[in-house]
């Protein structure tokens, strides 16, 4: 791996840390500015909240991953788990659970992730026609 590759990948390793409440200094967080467009063309919006977890020698692996379309409404904060209710797919996996559960132990983050995958089903829902027929 050249120079430049190592030194973004530590650069990366060190924001996921100061994101992740693993380096303490709210000096440097408060200048992260994190932009979120209010409309994404449809050829870019991904309709999935994925759990991604860092494993070893800086590589990552994706736990589980949800459908928007799948979710039964916006997860409610449970201690410091996010609980997301989804609907089971029978025809998939019969034995499937119907909640998926983020733990994270710092409740503004906690409240973030749920106030963007709000955002996530709402625009997912324009997203989409409405019947004319009722």
């Amino acid at each position: 791996m050249s120079l430049t590759s190592r030194r973004k990948l530590l650069d990366l390793t060190f924001l996921h840390g100061l994101l992740r409440n693993r380096i303490n200094c709210p000096q440097l967080l408060s200048r992260v500015e994190i932009t979120v467009p209010n409309r994404l063309p449809r050829s870019n919006v991904y309709k999935h909240v994925f759990l991604v977890r860092a494993g070893v020698n800086y590589s990552w692996h994706i736990e589980w991953a949800v459908k928007l379309d799948d979710l039964l409404g916006v997860p409610a904060i449970q201690g410091d788990k996010l609980v997301l209710q989804i609907k089971q797919d029978e025809l998939v996996n019969y034995y499937s659970t119907d909640e998926k559960i983020i733990e994270v132990q710092d409740p503004e983050v906690l409240t973030w992730i749920q106030a963007r995958v709000e955002c996530a089903l709402i625009l997912a829902m324009e997203d989409k026609r409405c019947p004319t027929q009722f």
